[in-house]
């Protein structure tokens, strides 16, 4: 599944999440990345909004074994799609009054 994630299979990341649930998306890697940091670092923007659709809430505060998060990924690999949508989600969580697209 992080394979996937990386390279930005989205078909795939949606079977996988179907039948894999949350306990595809908690698990890390050797760094400590999860699916999501997978697929934002590499910048694949509509497997991002998909594990973030799928996947905790909280799942964008998770940091990986050197202390970043998917949006300190996407940053440092300037992914600005990827940035700009890991952004919004944040937001939401510190302000849930605000409404994401519909």
């Amino acid at each position: 599944h992080m394979r996937a994630c990386e390279k930005g299979h989205l078909g795939t990341v949606e079977v996988l999440t179907k039948a894999g649930g949350a306990e595809l998306l908690a698990c890390q890697g050797r760094a400590g990345w999860n699916a999501l940091m997978c697929a934002s670092a590499n910048g694949h923007k509509a497997v991002v909004e998909h594990l973030l659709d799928v996947g905790p809430p909280d799942q964008v505060l998770t940091k990986c074994h050197a202390g970043r998060t998917a949006l300190a990924l996407a940053q440092s690999y300037k992914k600005h799609s990827t940035v700009t949508v890991l952004q919004e989600r944040i937001s939401q969580l510190v302000r849930p009054d605000l409404k994401g697209p519909a």
